[in-house]
């Protein structure tokens, strides 16, 4: 079902199959939150000035983080369809993202291979990690490990650092 909105290709998703929902990043910069079983939107976030090229959900909050070509990220409310915070940091596309919602860190990939480490919901600047890789930091991913790690200590405030792949 194509929904009127909906002006562009789904470009990322994620999904809670107990519970038939799921998050919709677009080519169009705009953010859908579906109930699978009614086939039905609940929720569209609009923000983003680029294609969304991913989506992290907390399904225990109902927070929405989003990255987008546009360099940004950003962190919504789900129920209310405010967005909560604004990440910027990288100067190039986000390719990537990934989650520790229960530390509250994240970690972000650009396609300039620049990889940005955040706290979630505590305004601060960024570690940068410089990939050493030409190219998308696509293997942004595998960075999870580290921002598992990063909870028993503050990166935040650490100098930036390089990451050899």
């Amino acid at each position: 079902t194509r929904a009127s909105w909906h002006l562009c290709v789904v470009t990322s998703i994620a999904t809670n199959w107990d519970t038939n929902r799921a998050i919709c990043g677009s080519g169009d910069g705009v953010v859908a939150y579906w109930d699978l079983r009614r086939r039905s939107v609940e929720q569209v976030l609009r923000g983003h000035k680029g294609s969304v090229t991913a989506v992290s959900v907390d399904w225990s909050t109902f927070q929405v983080l989003s990255a987008s070509e546009d360099s940004s990220l950003k962190l919504w409310a789900l129920k209310t369809g405010d967005c909560l915070r604004t990440f910027n940091g990288h100067s190039v596309a986000v390719q990537s993202i990934a989650v520790d919602w229960i530390a509250g860190y994240l970690a972000s990939g650009a396609a300039d291979g620049e990889v940005l480490l955040w706290t979630v919901r505590r305004a601060a600047s960024p570690t940068r990690l410089r990939v050493g890789c030409e190219g998308i930091a696509e293997g942004v991913t595998a960075l999870g490990i580290i921002c598992a790690v990063s909870a028993t200590s503050s990166f935040e405030d650490e100098p930036a650092s390089e990451f050899k792949i």
